[in-house]
Formats: C-alpha cells, sequence, structure tokens
C-alpha cells in the first residue's frame, strides 16, 4: 500500500468520523492496532492487487471496528509514537503497554485544543535519564505525553519558525493539596522534549515521580507563559484543591488524573517534598524572570550577531552535510557524555533566506547543571549546510 492509499483511508475516515468526540483510551489503542494491522496487510499485499478498491475496504473494516468516536485515536499520534519520534525505545514500549489514564482527554483553552494522551511512571523506563548535581540517574520519573494544536486548524509554529517559542506554554503536574506557586515541574526537576507534526505540537513533559501522591490526587496543567499563574487557576487552601478560573483570559487547561490510590508511595512522596523544601528542586516564584532556568536565560540571549559573545563553538559536531532529495538533514553529535541525533528540514529553515546566513535552530541542556548547548547551521554556497553546536563560554 503507498503513502498515497493511507492518505486516501485518512480522507474517508475524516469524512466519515466525528473529529471532536474522543473515545476511551482502549479503544484509541484498538483502534490504532487494528488500523497498523491493516495497512501493514495492505503494504504486503500492494503488488497483487494495483487498485484503490482496497483502500476503501480498509477505511470499512476499521468504521465497522471503531464506532464514529473514533477519529480522535487517529488524530493524534499515540504516546508510543511520540517516544518513538526522540528514538526512546524503552518509554515507547511502557507507553505501549500501560497508562495511568482511563481515557484521551481534549480541552480547548485560550485558542488552543489540549489532549492529554498519556501518562507513566517508573524507576528507569526511559533510554535517556537525566542525573542531578551529585551526576546520580534520576530514574523514577513520570512521563507525560500531551498534544497541543491551535483551535482554528492553523499549525503550531515548527522549530525553524520565527515565531517558534518553546516557552510559550506551561506543561506541569500539581498536587492536591499543596501550594502550585511552590510545588510544580520546576520543583519536581521537570523537564520536556517536543517537536512539531503536521501542525501539531507534541510534548512529553518528565518529572519526579507523581505516582507518589495517588493518594492526595494529581493534576496536570497547561498555562500560558513558563510560571505559574495565580489569575489562571484558583488553589482553594482549606480543601486542597486546584481549580481553572473561568474568567482568566488565556491558557489554563487543567485535567485531574485519575491515578490508583493503591499505588501511593508515602515515603517516597515525603522525601520528594524534603528535597522541595531543602531547596534542591528549583524553585517557582510569581516572577518570570526568576523562573527561567539557566537554560532559558542563556539561550534567549543567543542571537546570530551576538552568540560568540555568550557561546564558544563545539569543534567535534562540526559536520558540513548534504540535504537529500526532499530538502533534510540529518546530524549526529556528541556533547557532555550524551549522543544527540536529528533531522530538519534546511529547505524550510532557509526558506526566503540568503546564502551564508546562520541560523539558531535549536538548544536543550544536558543532565547535570550547566550542561547547555544550542544548535546552529550556516546555509553555503554550494547549497550543504555546515552544522555546529556551541555551548556557554567560561565565566
Amino acid at each position: 500500500m503507498t503513502k498515497k492509499d493511507e492518505a486516501m483511508i485518512d480522507e474517508v475516515l475524516y469524512d466519515s468520523l466525528l473529529p471532536d468526540i474522543l473515545p476511551e483510551h482502549a479503544l484509541n489503542q484498538k483502534v490504532l492496532k487494528k488500523r497498523e494491522e491493516i495497512l501493514t496487510m495492505g503494504r504486503n499485499r500492494e503488488r497483487k492487487t494495483g487498485n484503490y478498491r482496497f483502500v476503501a475496504a480498509v477505511a470499512a473494516v476499521i468504521l465497522a471496528f471503531s464506532s464514529v468516536t473514533a477519529y480522535a485515536a487517529w488524530k493524534y499520534l499515540s504516546p508510543s509514537e511520540i517516544a518513538d519520534e526522540f528514538s526512546d525505545k524503552k518509554l515507547s514500549e511502557e507507553f505501549a503497554a500501560r497508562t495511568e489514564l482511563e481515557a484521551v482527554e481534549t480541552q480547548e483553552s485560550g485558542g488552543y485544543e489540549i489532549s492529554l494522551l498519556g501518562i507513566v511512571s517508573g524507576d528507569r523506563i526511559s533510554d535517556f535519564l537525566m542525573k542531578d548535581d551529585k551526576g546520580e540517574i534520576k530514574g523514577d520519573r513520570t512521563y507525560i505525553a500531551v498534544a497541543i494544536r491551535k483551535a482554528d486548524g492553523s499549525p503550531m509554529p515548527d522549530v525553524q519558525d520565527d515565531d517558534y517559542n518553546p516557552s510559550e506554554l506551561l506543561v506541569s503536574p500539581y498536587i492536591k493539596g499543596l501550594n502550585p506557586v511552590t510545588y510544580n515541574a520546576f520543583t519536581l526537576n521537570g523537564g520536556f522534549s517536543g517537536f512539531v507534526k503536521d501542525g501539531v505540537q507534541y510534548r512529553i513533559l518528565e518529572t519526579d515521580n507523581v505516582e507518589a501522591f495517588a493518594d492526595k490526587g494529581v493534576y496536570v496543567g497547561v498555562s500560558d507563559g513558563m510560571t505559574y499563574h495565580r489569575e489562571a487557576f484558583d488553589f482553594d487552601e482549606k480543601s486542597g484543591e486546584l481549580r481553572k478560573n473561568e474568567k482568566y483570559d488565556g491558557v489554563n487547561a487543567l485535567f485531574a488524573l485519575s491515578l490508583d490510590p493503591a499505588k501511593a508511595d508515602p515515603e517516597r512522596a515525603e522525601e520528594i517534598l524534603k528535597s522541595i523544601e531543602a531547596g534542591d528542586g528549583e524553585a517557582d516564584t510569581e516572577s518570570e524572570a526568576d523562573t527561567d532556568t539557566g537554560f532559558q536565560k542563556w539561550f534567549n540571549k543567543l542571537t546570530p550577531e551576538n552568540i560568540e559573545e555568550y557561546a564558544v563553538p563545539l569543534e567535534d559536531s562540526r559536520q558540513v552535510l548534504k540535504p537529500d532529495k526532499s530538502g533534510n538533514v540529518s546530524y549526529s553529535y556528541k556533547a557532555f557524555d550524551a549522543e544527540t541525533t536529528g533531522t530538519f528540514s534546511a529547505k524550510e529553515l532557509f526558506k526566503n533566506k540568503e546564502k551564508g546566513e546562520f541560523v539558531i535552530f535549536g538548544g536543550s541542556e544536558g543532565g547535570n547543571a550547566g550542561e547547555f548547548f544550542a544548535e546552529t547551521c550556516r546555509l553555503n554556497e554550494d547549497g550543504t549546510v555546515t552544522f555546529l553546536v556551541y555551548v556557554p563560554k567560561e565565566k
């Protein structure tokens, strides 16, 4: 079965199903599995069929199998597929095998449709584990998968777009009974990875294992900016409940997780709270300047004109790469004892730009404090691009 065949199946389903109705998570997974089984069968039979009647048959089977609510499962990548995009095989397998969510939930807020796709918790369930300041592995973690799209159907900015801003939205867990100003993704040693595909932004947020607080109650909130806004949510100090402020003119999606109280770990929860109270986590305040991580402060300063003022090139990462027929470039490098690979569209990145221009298109931080890096490339006269990583200049 060709890509054209698969696109036709998508079109048939899009016309036949209700995209705004979300089925239960178990049904979503069955639909996605059945779709892949059928498409695989179609690929194996492609040379024998040679026509498009099979496409209609595939769509009919999926429709009969999944009912009219199934399009939501088709609409987004699954959490397992999101993890695959980061080459995290172990986390992908965990998402595919289990999730603590009873159902996928979507909320519209501030011009966005925000979907909570999946959540898993456990010890060392990812191929990429963070380290603390002492170099010790943080293995006991929670991973939360979300999809964010614009409600008007326009695409989310991609990483190469001028208006791309990874700090535009904050995704954070909150714990019932604990003030979210103090207890949030920052103090829970959080971080996230994200990308944009087909106009949808996908993120996997990881934090300390919030399943330890399952007996208290856990929320996942999505709000604008990179700091907790008191105006976006109402915290009831007496009941400990967190609610959306319905009068807030911005993004304030809030999901209440249905975690199994039997999985709570009071001892582990107490350890996490003591760590935060001791200041081991990164505290959050209402000042955006104070809540920016060191990486954000450094990365936001960088421009093509001043990068040499704040950073130095990692010469071992320098590569001259030739785009493929589609204009894509694949790269790999080692920084801070970690291997990083990726692909970007040079065709899109340098659209409307002159040869010789220099672009900062990505950045991240390593597992230890101060391990920051920025990814850059330059368009050469012969159509190749020079890829180079920069790290902070020593003070």
